[in-house]
């Protein structure tokens, strides 16, 4: 990976070997998929892939010394908290999924190895739109989902 951003890039693709290969998946699937006048898309993709280029040279500079943490299924490129507050990281962990609704464990990494971790739930469109109905199989599925992550996120900050 180069250590400084390039540009003089013309397209994303000039920044490929700056990005993960994830990064380069979405590029190419917004490539593909954006209605725009060409010069507009490119100079849209160009600017996101230095963005991501930059954020992975932060990344790889401000967080190279550390793991991810050890419950980490993602970790995304680092950015500034706030201003002077130091840089954090955020990561995604386990999921569970019932009938449209997603209890996730997620959190941040800081440059001084401070892990802070939450549960948050989403709910998907579920039969009738936002807010749907689950039935009473669902609802303990849902309860029991609820109580195995409450679990492993009191396992994961004692």
């Amino acid at each position: 990976m180069n250590t400084t951003p390039d540009n003089t890039a013309q397209t994303w693709r000039d920044l490929a070997d700056q990005l993960t290969p994830r990064q380069v998946e979405r590029l190419t699937e917004f490539e593909q998929r954006w209605e725009l006048p060409d010069d507009e898309k490119v100079e849209a993709l160009l600017n996101g892939a230095r963005e991501w280029a930059q954020n992975n040279l932060n990344d790889h500079l401000i967080f190279s010394h550390l793991d991810k943490p050890a419950d980490a299924t993602a970790v995304y490129p680092c950015t500034e908290r706030h201003p002077g507050e130091g840089w954090v990281r955020e990561f995604a962990g386990t999921e569970r999924t019932v009938g449209g609704v997603t209890v996730c464990i997620s959190g941040t990494q800081s440059s001084d190895d401070e892990i802070e971790r939450q549960l948050t739930v989403s709910v998907d469109d579920l039969c009738d739109g936002p807010g749907g109905e689950l039935t009473p199989i669902q609802t303990r599925q849902l309860s029991a989902a609820l109580i195995e992550a409450a679990d492993e996120l009191e396992r994961l900050t004692a």
